[in-house]
């Protein structure tokens, strides 16, 4: 019987296992600042953490519609809230209710070609997998996406709102979709755009009510229906709580249905409440109108 030979491994050069070492640790460090993104309507897709205290953005496509649900690094599992989105680039930011999780740094020079980038998300719903690439363009002439970053990374269904980022980890822009074979980033610097400037849009935030007569002759919002974990549950109101003021301005029911109108999905709302008689103050962050 012929014995088996078995080759040993080839040998790294120094600078190549130096460059493998150092983007096995950036990758791990990654990992743990992306997220599962999941919604009643669609598959999972992936999300970047934007802020310790609970703010993560990804594509809009990934959100679609109806509730959604994010799976942290470390798999704790938690109802988003979604806050804003600007569907002509692709973009959403969603909150939940975190306050440890690990933020990444976003890079906010632009990223040049011919730089080494790393791509991590969960493509075919395989958690956290890791491509590398090099960044092939900046620029893809006109259109939404006519700063976007292209690059040689492997893409998949399950990357899409993952990170793209630099040799040094550095987040230079978020994964959208694959064109030509290549993977489509959005740049960094659209994305903080977008969170400075995009969060205004109508909100709400889970109630239904109708009109009541108040100990003092006005009139209030009594809640007869607050949906299960929405921002009204989040905030601590009650069925039979009574809406008597939002932000201190509203006097009267049509005051109360005015301001709650007006608010804006991320844009903290205080509301004057009565329970049992006795005034009570609460804040409450509205969310996106929620599709169905």
């Amino acid at each position: 019987m012929t014995a088996t030979t078995i080759s040993p491994a080839p040998q790294l050069s120094p600078l190549l296992a130096s460059l493998a070492g150092d983007a096995s640790a950036v990758a791990a460090r990654l990992q743990r600042s992306v997220v599962a993104v999941r919604n009643s309507h669609r598959g999972a897709g992936a999300g970047t953490v934007y802020s310790s205290d609970g703010l993560i953005v990804t594509n809009s496509h990934v959100v679609g519609k109806g509730h959604v649900e994010v799976v942290t690094a470390d798999d704790r599992k938690l109802r988003a809230s979604l806050l804003g989105r600007d569907r002509e680039h692709d973009l959403a930011v969603l909150k939940v209710e975190a306050t440890d999780l690990i933020q990444p740094t976003w890079r906010a020079d632009p990223v040049r070609i011919g730089e080494v980038v790393i791509a991590v998300g969960h493509p075919w719903g395989q958690r956290g997998a890791v491509s590398a690439g090099i960044v092939h363009s900046t620029a893809r002439g006109s259109g939404p996406f006519a700063d976007a970053v292209t690059a040689d990374v492997a893409l998949a269904p399950g990357n899409s709102g993952g990170p793209l980022a630099d040799s040094e980890g550095r987040v230079v822009g978020l994964n959208a979709m694959i064109a030509g074979g290549l993977a489509v980033a959005i740049p960094t610097a659209r994305v903080l755009a977008f969170l400075d400037n995009g969060i205004a849009e109508p909100g709400e935030i889970g109630i239904s009510g109708q009109e009541v007569v108040v100990a003092d002759g006005g009139s209030g919002l009594i809640l007869t229906d607050i949906e299960d974990g929405g921002p009204a549950a989040e905030a601590g109101l009650l069925p039979g709580d009574i809406l008597a003021s939002v932000d201190g301005h509203s006097e009267d029911v049509a005051g109360v249905v005015h301001g709650l109108r007006e608010a804006r999905a991320g844009r903290p709302l205080r509301l004057g409440v009565l329970r049992g008689g006795s005034p009570i103050e609460l804040d409450v962050l509205p969310r996106v109108r929620v599709e169905s």
